[in-house]
């Protein structure tokens, strides 16, 4: 778990056997920068996805380069049984990016 990230929910999927499917393990940020979101993605060995991340997010608006807002990013590992290697998702609050959303 990178610094700055607080777990704030799990879900798991109900296959129709009645066993379990997916899980996800969510984390929100705290007010970070985007190498906050780098180390998340080392952190999964997704490293090589950082490239399309850094470019989605230089489509929007960084306001005076300060860290983002609290609550920016909420990122998710998934675990797919049987597979071993969590995935990785990312979910961008782009409306805790404007200066007058509270």
């Amino acid at each position: 778990m990178a610094l700055g990230s607080w777990p704030v929910g799990i879900s798991i999927d109900i296959l129709p056997e009645g066993e379990p499917g997916r899980i996800k393990v969510y984390f929100r940020s705290e007010a970070v920068t985007v190498e906050w979101l780098e180390r998340w993605y080392e952190a999964a060995n997704c490293i090589s996805h950082t490239t399309i991340a850094r470019r989605l997010l230089d489509l929007f608006p960084w306001f005076s380069h300060q860290p983002y807002p609290e609550g920016a990013f909420i990122v998710s590992l998934e675990f797919h049984p049987p597979h071993e290697r969590p995935a990785l998702k990312t979910d961008l609050a782009v409306t805790k990016w404007i200066s007058s959303d509270e």
